[in-house]
């Protein structure tokens, strides 16, 4: 993942630098839409991680993580059964 990253960064570098320079903007615009950019390409990259909801202990000791629906989607299984008095919530 980190490898993407680092190649869509220098790619975004890389495009940016002859525009910009093409276009002779100031170096305080420069570093706004270089910075935009990069933080666009953040906000993909945290997108793209899972996200997951709080470890379940189920009634026979399986401990059950399930990932959180991204936005608009449905939830594949039902809400998660709360623990028994006899198991410890983690």
């Amino acid at each position: 993942m980190s490898q993407r990253l680092l190649s869509a960064l220098v790619a975004i570098a890389l495009v940016c630098a002859p525009v910009a320079h093409a276009q002779e903007e100031n170096p305080k615009e420069m570093f706004e839409d270089a910075t935009r950019l990069i933080l666009q390409a953040l906000e993909l990259m945290i997108k793209a991680i899972p996200q997951y909801e709080a470890p379940v202990v189920l009634e026979n000791g399986d401990i059950l993580i399930r990932r959180k629906p991204k936005d608009g989607d449905e939830p594949e299984m039902p809400a998660h059964p709360e623990p028994g008095p006899d198991q410890d919530r983690i």
